[in-house]
């Protein structure tokens, strides 16, 4: 648990946001291959991934469990993915209103259980496509690269968050 001040530092030093943020991330496509994300999750071992548009734009975040979870529930992927859309929707318009998983299973389940668990598949699986768009959080916080790193220390401390997308 975060402390209810900011610690010292923050407060004695103009430091930004730009200072004590992680400058590594990982972009997904709202749009992507099966195999990308496996790819993904194998080489990042980050818990939160930036979702962004076929036009580079930032649209929401994803969470690793979400992903995992996703891939598990194999009925969510699709052969044709309409990836000149703007909001990236399958072809043969699924219906993922019934999309429901255990987040608590999903952040127990290593990249070797996944991979035993797609095993099975045949072996054009990694060829097939997610549309994310569907799992992610839609207006992740952001705050400015040139802000106070204390008030970043707050937003993570009154709203409980697991991440704070810093922009530019």
């Amino acid at each position: 648990f975060l402390e209810a001040e900011p610690p010292e530092l923050f407060k004695r030093e103009p430091l930004r946001a730009r200072d004590i943020m992680s400058k590594e991330f990982i972009e997904l496509d709202t749009a992507i291959k099966v195999g990308e994300v496996i790819s993904t999750l194998h080489d990042h071992p980050q818990l939160d991934f930036l979702v962004t548009d076929g036009n580079g734009a930032l649209v929401g975040s994803i969470r690793r469990a979400s992903l995992i979870a996703f891939l598990w529930d194999k009925k969510y992927w699709s052969q044709n993915l309409d990836l000149e859309s703007s909001n990236a929707r399958s072809q043969d318009q699924q219906d993922y209103s019934g999309l429901s998983y255990d987040l608590d299973r999903a952040e127990g389940i290593t990249n070797k259980e996944l991979a035993d668990h797609l095993e099975g598949e045949d072996g054009d699986y990694k060829n097939m496509f997610l549309n994310i768009a569907y799992c992610m959080t839609l207006a992740p916080i952001t705050f400015v690269e040139n802000g106070s790193a204390e008030r970043a220390y707050e937003l993570f401390r009154t709203h409980g968050l697991r991440q704070l997308i810093i922009m530019d």
